[in-house]
């Protein structure tokens, strides 16, 4: 529901918004992080990725071909050189399908 300056009201229609089958799933810990981070894939089947990591202002900071092997832990290697803020990590997999995620360094 909106309701603009004067009074008047209005409904938006409603969406369903469902998640894309492509996108694996993936997370990240620790989560705030003060030295490595580690993204486990827990349905990932041996999948190469580009992973890149840009800090909150878009900046690309980091970037590394990774092998996500289903139910394991990946290490991101330069993430303890990272100044403490906020970081988004993009996942995009070769063979189709993308993920991103938020993390804290501290």
């Amino acid at each position: 529901k909106q309701v603009t300056w004067d009074g008047e009201k209005s409904y938006s229609p409603i969406r369903t918004v469902t998640g894309s089958k492509k996108n694996p799933g993936l997370s990240i810990y620790p989560n705030p992080t003060s030295d490595f981070l580690y993204i486990y894939s827990d349905n990932v089947e041996d999948k190469e990725a580009k992973v890149r990591v840009y800090t909150i202002e878009g900046k690309l900071v980091l970037e590394e071909q990774k092998m996500f092997v289903a139910h394991k832990s990946t290490k991101l290697k330069d993430t303890q050189k990272l100044s403490a803020g906020t970081y988004l990590v993009q996942i995009n997999f070769e063979s189709g399908g993308s993920q991103n995620m938020i993390f804290v360094k501290q």
